[in-house]
């Protein structure tokens, strides 16, 4: 009879018999979901700015380096920059979006919010925030704010950074923490720092020579246990949102757009994100991301109806002559205007091409597709085919 209060190792038929999910992306190919990571830069590189523009491509649901990512609630933890160059910075990425499920938390000294890694009940705060949010990403701003230790000391850093690790890898949160390099363009302080995380990503400018006039640039490497080494060339866009210098194409996502159009048009019917990320076989985070690209697009170049949520998931349907041949009375060309003509609710007009009604709002009104000046609420990101 076994000790009960002893260790149970698994045996194979156990080790086998779990079910462990395949492991998700937060971003596609460079931020696990459920990771520890650990970003190093020199100071005023632009380590910030890089996870700002993370956190605000995950809240809106935006690809990230050309990346597709998960959508879902961002927290930035400021504990290094003051609040208000926190917020000058979001305000420009964002633009006049106020909507995005952004959160951030100032650790700055401007509130009584503190945190320490080797606080007990304030890393029970910490996890507090997470369960509740639930948020896909937190980046913590920067790892020399939060603890008052010798980062030299592998016997001090190592129990210190577990804590972490443990919150990404218990919530399912990718957890992103900001770190200074060394002037050997390595991770400062003990190794320990470093094997305390899944994966590093270290970013490093290489615009010196440009002229002040000139965007920042640099080079960002990735390593880590969930993928390959990889090195990405990067640069500072308009709107503060980072870029690659060179497009990246992820193998088997080339032309993602044309392929779910030519797709849509081929099935003929409406079809969830879902279904048209696995008939593609092709990444659901990229195909989401096209999908809502071309939701912004005027005209747009796929009809769609549905809230996007759980009980009622957003569909969407070809505008290609085959469906409406088949479907409609109105042509494709009377409904839908040339590129250079907005669609109605651009101008506050009404397209219609026959007396059937184009787009028959739920109340089955006639003849109304409305934008911004139209008669659908423009807020309501729903239209009907």
């Amino acid at each position: 009879m076994s000790d009960p209060t002893a260790f149970q190792p698994l045996s194979l038929d156990a080790l086998f018999a779990l079910e462990i999910p395949e492991p998700d992306w937060t971003v596609d190919g460079l931020l696990p979901e459920g990771s520890a990571t650990l970003l190093s830069a020199r100071e005023k590189a632009g380590k910030g700015l890089l996870t700002i523009d993370l956190c605000a491509s995950v809240a809106l649901g935006e690809p990230f380096l050309d990346r597709a990512v998960r959508e879902g609630p961002a927290v930035y933890c400021a504990a290094e920059e003051n609040v208000r160059d926190v917020r000058q910075r979001i305000a420009t990425r964002l633009g006049d979006r106020r909507d995005a499920p952004f959160y951030v938390l100032p650790l700055d000294g401007s509130t009584d919010d503190r945190l320490k890694l080797d606080d007990g009940e304030a890393m029970q705060r910490l996890w507090g925030m997470v369960e509740w949010l639930k948020p896909a990403v937190v980046v913590l701003d920067t790892l020399r704010e939060l603890h008052d230790g010798k980062e030299d000391s592998s016997d001090e850093m190592g129990p210190l950074l577990r804590p972490v690790r443990q919150l990404a890898h218990q919530t399912n949160t990718a957890v992103v923490v900001n770190h200074h390099q060394n002037k050997g363009g390595g991770s400062r302080g003990s190794t320990a720092i470093l094997a305390s995380f899944d994966q590093g990503w270290w970013f490093g400018r290489d615009d010196a020579d440009d002229g002040d006039d000139a965007p920042p640039r640099g080079t960002l490497r990735v390593e880590g246990r969930a993928g390959p080494r990889q090195t990405l060339h990067v640069r500072l866009g308009e709107g503060l949102r980072w870029e690659p210098a060179t497009p990246v194409i992820m193998i088997g996502e080339a032309g993602i757009r044309d392929r779910i159009l030519s797709h849509l048009t081929a099935v003929n019917e409406g079809q969830t994100a879902h279904q048209i990320a696995a008939e593609l076989r092709a990444a659901l985070k990229t195909v989401q991301n096209e999908l809502s690209r071309m939701r912004k697009e005027v005209p747009c170049p796929v009809a769609y109806a549905g809230a996007g949520t759980k009980n009622d998931p957003r569909v969407y349907r070809s505008v290609s002559p085959a469906f409406w041949a088949r479907d409609h009375t109105v042509l494709p060309t009377e409904m839908v205007p040339s590129h250079d003509v907005p669609l109605g609710g651009r101008d506050g007009g009404n397209h219609s091409g026959s007396d059937r009604p184009i787009a028959p709002d739920r109340s089955g009104a006639n003849g109304n597709h409305a934008g911004t000046n139209g008669n659908m609420d423009p807020d309501r990101e729903e239209d009907v085919f």
